[in-house]
């Protein structure tokens, strides 16, 4: 069921479709003058609407890398030198025990 219309409307409306039904290239030229005015009028609102929005969201996000850096960058380096010292030992004490082990085996 379509919205009711204010008494004044519903007239503005039977008169555009007069208007219409007379002259229909003259009433879509006033429809194209009056859409583009509005277009000019609400495009320099969005960027006042979207710049703040945008701004928030690095405010927000920014931290949130910075945080993320500060955190796992540390983990990491943590996790390879646990690594490498797992490969020092292996290197270190099970090669020597090997050696051993087969030296002993040969005698």
């Amino acid at each position: 069921m379509p919205p009711r219309l204010r008494p004044s409307l519903k007239k503005n409306k039977r008169l555009l479709e007069l208007a219409y039904n007379r002259h229909p290239q003259k009433v879509e030229k006033e429809v194209e003058k009056v859409v583009y005015l509005l277009k000019s009028v609400i495009q320099p609102i969005e960027p006042s609407i979207e710049q703040p929005i945008t701004q928030y969201k690095q405010n927000i996000e920014q931290p949130i890398i910075r945080f993320k850096q500060n955190v796992e960058q540390p983990i990491i380096k943590f996790k390879q030198n646990i690594e490498q010292s797992i490969i020092k030992y292996k290197q270190n004490v099970k090669q020597p025990i090997t050696q051993y082990k087969q030296n002993i085996e040969k005698v």
